[in-house]
């Protein structure tokens, strides 16, 4: 068991600072029989197992493998930073301030239709980076135990769907963002609302026998 601090400061709302430092010891190896050869360059006087002849570059018997040491620290250091640009904001994705209702007459009627053009709104980006790990180790000449592990949107970065509130007259939830990508509207609840992109981060593990 060896000891380590650790913590971590946030200094900016999208910086991290993650400090912390580890102490090490490990106390010298032996052989039970005391049968072990250390070859060291600077060593003069050491003999090969069943001889008594002295051979250069061989440590005496006995000679410890290393020299251990109480000193040994290990600083740790981390930073994490989140670019503003992938900051999504659902709750704010189209600014209502940007848009104003088409002029009306005396019945409350609109007198035209708006005219801002086609594809001002957009969705945000949509990325996901997946991992997959595989190890084969071999049982026999023919047969092998393989075993993979796979994350899938390892960052579990938010996938956003489209903005559904543009109605300028439903000003409390104008242009927000409810729901993930690839949404599924017919949900029952028996399944994830969201399938393909717009999962959390989904670990899969598998072993496999070839034979």
């Amino acid at each position: 068991m060896l000891p380590y601090f650790q913590d971590e400061w946030k200094v900016r709302p999208n910086i991290t600072l993650n400090l912390g430092i580890r102490w090490e010891y490990y106390s010298v190896i032996t052989e039970a029989h005391d049968r072990m050869t250390i070859f060291d360059p600077t060593c003069t006087r050491g003999v090969l197992p069943g001889t008594n002849t002295p051979v250069p570059n061989i440590c005496p018997k006995g000679a410890p493998a290393y020299f251990p040491s109480y000193r040994n620290f290990d600083p740790r250091v981390g930073v994490s930073w989140a670019p503003g640009a992938f900051h999504d904001k659902p709750n704010n994705w189209v600014n209502i301030a940007a848009f104003a209702q088409p002029p009306q007459d005396a019945n409350g009627v609109d007198t035209h239709f708006g005219d801002a053009r086609n594809g001002i709104v957009r969705a945000p980006n949509v990325w996901e980076a997946d991992i997959a790990l595989q190890k084969s180790t071999k049982l026999g000449e023919k047969t092998a135990l393989e075993f993979r592990t796979e994350a899938f949107n390892i960052f579990n970065h938010r996938q956003l769907g489209d903005p559904s509130h543009l109605d300028i007259l439903s000003s409390s939830n104008f242009g927000q963002i409810d729901t993930p990508v690839s949404f599924n509207p017919n949900n029952d609840n028996f399944v994830e609302p969201a399938t393909g992109l717009g999962l959390p981060r989904t670990l899969q593990l598998s072993f496999r026998v070839r034979f």
